[in-house]
């Protein structure tokens, strides 16, 4: 038995269920943030549920990890992601456009995570105690 929504107020108006537009990193953390305070919430995500074509990566920085480890989902997407301390741009056409050090420098330096959002979507899957729905019929 699961148990009871839990009421909240935002500006002094009890809440007892929130809707989530947008289903990656910030939709994720703020629905189990929601969930570990017993308020309901439904995530509705523009991209389909597997969403294996859409981007080439998402590139979560330190602010957004600590945002996941705060939730307790930091494990479950570093399991699908891989390091980074560097990124090039290029375009389309194969140009190169630049590069730029990410995660800091030194010793203390916190590597950028990189996965596809098909694996945020894994890594999320099951966490959220509901279905992420789509966004438009």
């Amino acid at each position: 038995m699961t148990a009871p929504a839990r009421v909240g107020l935002v500006g002094g108006v009890p809440v007892s269920r929130v809707i989530i537009c947008g289903g990656g990193v910030a939709g994720t953390v703020t629905a189990l943030a929601l969930g570990q305070a017993r308020i309901d919430s439904a995530v509705y995500e523009a991209q389909p549920a597997g969403a294996d074509d859409i981007g080439a990566f998402l590139v979560i920085m330190r602010n957004g990890q600590d945002a996941l480890d705060a939730v307790q989902a930091g494990p479950a997407v570093r399991r699908h992601a891989s390091p980074a301390r560097e990124m090039t741009v290029h375009l389309g056409t194969g140009e190169f456009r630049g590069r730029r050090q990410v995660g800091g420098e030194g010793a203390d330096a916190v590597p950028a995570w990189t996965l596809t959002r098909a694996a945020l979507y894994r890594a999320r899957s099951g966490r959220l105690g509901g279905p992420v729905r789509p966004a438009v019929p």
